[in-house]
């Protein structure tokens, strides 16, 4: 398991809200459960609420997984945009070359940006 991933130590209180929404009831420092009387419904059985507590737990650590491929999958974006030049020297040479009819900056430029986008290639 990836090692920045969290595991929340109390879901308990999410599987209750997950098997019975809206109901009154508290948890003391001991995780026991205190249903309030006023509710309708029953309280959850012991494997009911250890069932849900395991699958949202696992769904979470799937979310989080996905979530961590993903932006591992775009860390050479993250790379390019620290290494990219700065866009006053893409205008500078720009001008230059558009307006003096001077390349020698834009084709510097040009060398720049192609060297981070093949330092840093897409997966």
């Amino acid at each position: 398991m990836d090692s920045r991933i969290m595991q929340p130590k109390r879901w308990k209180a999410e599987a209750l809200k997950s098997l019975k929404p809206g109901a009154a009831w508290f948890l003391d420092d001991n995780d026991v459960l205190h249903w309030n009387e006023s509710n309708t419904a029953d309280p959850p059985t012991q494997s009911e609420w250890d069932a849900e507590a395991t699958r949202l737990e696992e769904e979470n650590v799937v979310a989080q997984q996905t979530y961590l491929a993903e932006y591992d999958a775009k860390e050479y974006a993250r790379k390019r945009q620290k290494e990219y030049p700065v866009t006053k020297e893409f205008i500078e040479a720009y001008t230059e070359k558009e307006i003096g009819e001077d390349s020698t900056k834009w084709d510097a430029y040009v060398v720049k940006y192609n060297k981070v986008r093949s330092d840093n290639q897409k997966p």
